[in-house]
């Protein structure tokens, strides 16, 4: 049996690791890569309230002893230094909605044991000693529109999870988008929420 365990250093934060584009062609992988690069995403809640995501890892590992391990697909936090694990997803995703949602779940409890680690990580990389994340968590699944089409989302309003798309992207141009040179300049991604 593997022995696995909860990591207590090197989660990569605010460094980029692999390749800017990878050679699998995996459009989940560059997307992250963008985002990463872009370096902040922006929820509008309603008219007068948004909040601003800084993400500070990308593909950040959980746990020792596999491969791979867990690894959370982007991690940031809000003006408020609320925690903000995101999963990312394509819309001809293989999972759907009720996976992905699984799969952030037990992100977040992998996230709980190793979250004083990760703070002290951001607290030298950013030479910023007083660092601490709020006690809150936020969990997002962000993906394209299609992903969410034919899902009632109005089941998955209580859980505490924002379904989040991309805005300023017609539906038809999706795929054919580059965040970086969209949005790049601008230095944050907009984002909707698809349950409200």
């Amino acid at each position: 049996m593997e022995n696995t365990s909860s990591r207590r250093k090197d989660f990569k934060i605010g460094c980029f690791h692999g390749k800017l584009i990878p050679e699998s062609g995996s459009i989940e992988a560059a997307l992250r890569n963008e985002l990463f690069l872009i370096g902040m995403l922006k929820i509008e809640i309603t008219r007068t309230e948004s909040k601003n995501i800084r993400l500070v890892a990308y593909e950040m590992p959980l746990q020792i002893g596999k491969a791979r391990g867990q690894c959370i697909d982007l991690l940031g936090y809000d003006q408020n230094k609320v925690p903000w694990i995101i999963e990312l997803k394509k819309s001809e995703s293989s999972e759907d909605l009720s996976q992905a949602i699984q799969q952030i779940c037990r992100y977040e409890v992998l996230f709980q044991k190793v979250r004083n680690n990760i703070e002290h990580e951001i607290q030298r990389k950013y030479h910023w000693n007083e660092f601490r994340f709020s006690d809150d968590t936020q969990k997002m699944i962000l993906a394209h529109r299609r992903f969410f089409q034919n899902v009632s989302l109005e089941s998955y309003k209580s859980l505490g999870i924002y379904c989040c798309s991309f805005s300023d992207i017609r539906a038809d141009k999706e795929r054919e988008i580059s965040l970086l040179e969209k949005f790049g300049s601008k230095g944050f991604v907009r984002l909707k929420i698809e349950n409200r």
